[in-house]
């Protein structure tokens, strides 16, 4: 506008027109009010967005809920507001009514969830202009806010019990310290983060020295899902299904509350074994992270699960592209682990299980043409409990507060 005032102001001197320097010079004073205009209208607003539910299972609803305050002595003026979501591609756009000092506004918008992974909402960004567009003033009114989108998850039975099916499994893990037991089994002196309500006070008393009760253990069967993420064996489509098969198998095992399940992926990254929807959250949200960006190896992932503790059933989630040598390769794990490969590409009409043998993987072939609930539930589940709407712990809403 300015260069366009300047240019009809030389014009209007070059052709001796008056009517050309009053066209320059109102197109310069525009601006100058314009500007004005914007900085004289100050307005004091803060912002809070809250997510709904902060983690969300991939495909289901979740909405963000943006709240703004007028915290200013004076009505704020016509405001438009925009918040990036979907890293940016997306935008939700929308103006903003003018506030009375302490009034409150409201706007709420559903957020895609059609990809999992992580996304982040924000940041809040409020736009002021004057009323012919020419000046404008951005104002962050809040940061950004992290949504993660979990996996989708199948109700399927839980593994069949596997060899370290015994009452000491998993005993060497810290998150199973102090869970009671059900009847007594010894005493044993007390070790750094032990339960000081298993203190044995008549035996401390006799041996001068801090006893703990060791109760016998409920029976603990382990799971470890050994998922494939090179980039050699998946495409986006057996990715996904890849990952809701380990994540529909960790919800099976956290429902019943009393299975060690462990995830490890062919990179070599592990979990650890734990128990419980705490644990099953931690792993849902890692494999919310997931992508198909491994080694085309899959020794890092098979060395970690022979160098550490543990036993009971392996589940190998993999493709065709997998080879018979690999899958052949799991025999070698017996007998500490019962091995069950998962085909997630299968061809329809494939049959769903078969064991040749004592040691010998059993393979569960799913795919578009099978979903991986009918084919696992007829490989592994006859006559086991299926969860009853089994859903990982939604995270409470979660605020991202705002500016002044």
């Amino acid at each position: 506008m300015l260069a366009l005032g300047l240019a009809v102001i030389i014009l209007g001197r070059v052709l001796g027109l008056i009517s050309l320097y009053m066209i320059g010079t109102a197109a310069i004073v525009l601006v100058g009010a314009a500007v004005a205009w914007v900085r004289l209208h100050r307005f004091e607003l803060v912002a809070t967005r809250i997510l709904r539910p902060a983690r969300v299972e991939m495909g289901s609803a979740a909405t963000v809920e943006l709240l703004v305050s007028n915290y200013g002595i004076r009505r704020s003026p016509v405001l438009l507001a925009s918040d990036p979501l979907d890293g940016g591609r997306r935008v939700a756009a929308f103006a903003l009514a003018p506030l009375q000092p302490g009034e409150m506004g409201k706007a709420t918008y559903r957020v895609p969830t059609e990809r999992r992974g992580i996304q982040w909402v924000g940041p809040l960004d409020l736009e002021l202009r004057d009323p012919f567009g020419v000046a404008s003033m951005h104002v962050r009114a809040a940061e950004t806010s992290r949504l993660t989108v979990l996996p989708r998850i199948e109700r399927v039975p839980p593994p069949p019990a596997g060899l370290g099916s015994h009452p000491d499994s998993g005993l060497h893990q810290p998150t199973l310290r102090g869970r009671r037991g059900e009847d007594f089994y010894s005493l044993r002196p007390y070790t750094v983060g032990d339960d000081l309500r298993r203190v044995h006070w008549p035996s401390t008393a006799r041996l001068d020295e801090l006893m703990i009760r060791q109760d016998e253990r409920p029976r603990q069967d382990q799971v470890t899902v050994l998922l494939d993420r090179r980039r050699a064996v998946h495409d986006r489509a057996t990715l996904e299904l890849a990952v809701s098969a380990a994540a529909s198998i960790v919800a099976s095992v956290a429902w019943r509350g009393r299975g060690l399940v462990r995830l490890v992926d062919t990179s070599g990254t592990d979990t650890g074994y734990g128990i419980g929807a705490a644990h099953a959250d931690r792993i849902m949200d890692r494999l919310a992270q997931v992508a198909g960006d491994g080694p085309s190896s899959w020794t890092p992932g098979l060395h970690r699960i022979r160098s550490q503790p543990g036993a009971g059933v392996l589940v190998f989630v993999t493709t065709e592209a997998a080879g018979d040598s690999e899958v052949e390769g799991l025999e070698h794990l017996h007998p500490r682990f019962s091995p069950i490969t998962v085909m997630v590409d299968g061809p329809e009409g494939t049959s769903a299980a078969g064991q040749a043998g004592e040691g010998r993987p059993r393979v569960v072939r799913c795919g578009q043409g099978r979903p991986f609930r009918d084919a696992w539930a007829a490989a592994v589940g006859e006559g086991r409990a299926v969860a009853p709407g089994w859903r990982p712990h939604l995270a409470r809403p979660k605020n991202a507060g705002g500016h002044r």
